[in-house]
């Protein structure tokens, strides 16, 4: 069974209310509901993150024969993304949560489940390991809420909603976790949270397409730079949301590479990917590698360059250029150097 058709079998609530007037306690100071998707009456927010473009990871499938969060995989999501954490009342649970949730998703556009897990049927400690592993926690006005799934004991009855919205003017990629604290002991019972109380994890993904406003570096300023300087950073190189294929808009910034590379012909170079920081630091290596290759193959078989005198390397997010608390730093960052070999 499907967990929709799971759902669909439960008795319809009426009468559910969803709210962003009745808060039990104090929302995080800075944080606010996603403004297409209002929360369920009674929550509040403890943990808040925004950003006008960045990157997700979400769960797509799982091996069934398998319960370990290495049998989990995953895609890679790229847009304006919110993260909102919200604890809900003592008496209300995920399930009812997920469900007005759910109310609102259909409200929202034409919802496609990817994925869905409950209870034994999610991997083994997905709420330390993924949802709230060390890459992925955002700023939260709960001081132990870093630890509330650090031990597996300490939390139960796990639930993982992931889905696609498509609506008349956006598309959204939406997750939702949840899981009970186990726990009648520690920090997290001081600061209000007992055994039994619930958190859930929403993070939307209002997908866009990024243009890049910085300029296409010209054949002559490539071979100037890497004469005096032995590299360059380089823009306006595309790619489909987490994936290694370079889009149709890279092909000026392509042309230019190729222009340079051709009017030396004894130039080799190393072909540097580079990320911003969102994501895991072993995703962001593997995709900044993968886009690297991309790149050379791109240039050998639509310019004729041969593949010899390139060599790819995935730096990841290990050598910023900026900040990556801002878009415009995180943008800076995402970039190819041609490097002189």
């Amino acid at each position: 069974m499907t967990f929709n058709k799971f759902l669909a079998a439960l008795t319809v609530f009426t009468g559910i209310a969803i709210s962003s007037l009745s808060f039990a306690l104090e929302d995080m100071p800075g944080s606010a509901d996603h403004p297409k998707l209002n929360r369920v009456a009674g929550t509040t927010i403890v943990a808040y993150f925004k950003s006008d473009y960045a990157e997700h990871e979400f769960i797509t499938e799982r091996d069934e024969k398998n319960r370990s969060i290495k049998s989990i995989k995953t895609v890679d999501k790229e847009g304006k993304l919110t993260r909102l954490v919200y604890s809900l009342p003592a008496e209300q649970t995920a399930l009812f949560t997920l469900r007005n949730f759910q109310e609102v998703f259909n409200k929202l556009g034409e919802v496609k489940e990817i994925y869905s897990c409950k209870k034994k049927t999610c991997a083994k400690d997905l709420g330390n390991a993924f949802i709230w592993s060390k890459d992925k926690r955002i700023p939260s006005n709960v001081k132990t809420v870093d630890k509330m799934y650090q031990i597996s004991v300490y939390h139960r009855d796990p639930l993982y909603w992931y889905g696609e919205i498509q609506s008349d003017t956006a598309s959204y990629n939406i997750s939702f976790f949840s899981a009970n604290l186990n726990t009648e002991s520690g920090n997290i019972k001081k600061e209000g949270f007992s055994k039994g109380r619930t958190f859930v994890h929403l993070s939307i993904i209002e997908n866009t397409d990024f243009k890049s406003d910085i300029a296409v570096v010209e054949a002559s300023e490539i071979q100037q730079s890497i004469a005096e300087k032995g590299h360059i950073a380089l823009y306006g190189l595309f790619f489909d949301t987490g994936k290694d294929q370079l889009t149709t808009e890279s092909k000026p910034a392509l042309t230019e590479i190729a222009k340079a590379l051709k009017a030396d012909n004894a130039l080799k170079v190393y072909v540097v990917g580079h990320t911003d920081s969102v994501g895991s630091l072993a995703s962001n290596q593997q995709l900044s590698e993968r886009r690297a290759k991309s790149i050379i193959n791109s240039l050998s078989n639509n310019f004729g360059i041969d593949q010899s005198r390139m060599t790819p390397i995935g730096v990841g997010l290990a050598a910023p250029v900026s900040t990556n608390d801002t878009e415009e730093g995180r943008a800076l960052n995402r970039r190819v150097e041609l490097v002189k070999r």
